[in-house]
C-alpha cells in the first residue's frame, strides 16, 4: 500500500513538472540553459535523464568535461553564447561516474570523482569571477547507473531523488534549492524544477 502510495504521488508531482515544459522559458523565454558533458559515450543518456527538449540545451563537449581558463577559445565561446541573447543563463558543469563500479566512472579524472567534484567546483567559481556572475555554473554529478542526478551547493549534495520526499510539493522543493544555491533566482529555479526531477 505504502509503494502504491508513492507510486501515485511521484505520478502526480511528475505531470505537474512535465506541463510546465510547455512554456518553458529556456526554449521560449529569455533564459539559456548550457551544459558542459564529458565526451564519454555514457554521458549520452543525460540529456534524456533531465528531459531536455530539442533547441533547450547549448551543448558543449570535452574530455572528462575538464575545461580551463587558460583557453582562450573556450571563454570566447562562452562569451559568444551571452552575446546571442537572454538575461540568465545557466550552464550545468557535469561530471559522471557508476555508483557500483568505480572503473566506469570518468577517465578524464582517472576514474577519481572527489578529483572531478572539486575540479568542476572550481571551474564553477572561475565561470562566475570571469564573466561578472553572468553565467550562473552549477555543478551537477550524472550517476550513469542509475541516470541520477547529485547537485552540488550549500552542505552536502542532494540526490535529485531526494527532492520528490519533500513533502510533494513544488513550493517546498524550490524553497530547499533557494537555501541550496541562493545565487540563483527564484525564477530560474522554477525553470530548472522540470529538469532535475
Amino acid at each position: 500500500m505504502v509503494q502504491d502510495l508513492y507510486i501515485d504521488q511521484l505520478a502526480v508531482l511528475y505531470q505537474r513538472m512535465r506541463r510546465s515544459f510547455s512554456n518553458s522559458p529556456f526554449i521560449h523565454g529569455n533564459k539559456r540553459l548550457g551544459v558542459l558533458c564529458c565526451s564519454d559515450g555514457r554521458m549520452r543518456t543525460f540529456n534524456r535523464a533531465i528531459g531536455a527538449q530539442p533547441g533547450m540545451l547549448y551543448d558543449m563537449r570535452a574530455v572528462g568535461a575538464r575545461k580551463s581558463f587558460l583557453s582562450y577559445a573556450y571563454r570566447d565561446r562562452l562569451g559568444d553564447w551571452i552575446r546571442q541573447g537572454g538575461t540568465d543563463h545557466v550552464m550545468l558543469l557535469t561530471y559522471h561516474f557508476d555508483c557500483l563500479n568505480r572503473t566506469l566512472g570518468c577517465a578524464g579524472f582517472r576514474y577519481e570523482t572527489a578529483c572531478a567534484i572539486q575540479h568542476q567546483l572550481r571551474h564553477a567559481q572561475d565561470i562566475h569571477e570571469a564573466f561578472d556572475g553572468k553565467i550562473q555554473a552549477l555543478v551537477v554529478g550524472y550517476d550513469t547507473r542509475l541516470e541520477q542526478l547529485h547537485l552540488h551547493g550549500a552542505g552536502k549534495p542532494i540526490m535529485t531523488r531526494e527532492l520528490i520526499y519533500d513533502g510533494w510539493n513544488v513550493d517546498s522543493i524550490l524553497e530547499r534549492l533557494s537555501r541550496f544555491w541562493p545565487h540563483v533566482s527564484f525564477e530560474t529555479l522554477k525553470a530548472l524544477l522540470p529538469l532535475l526531477l
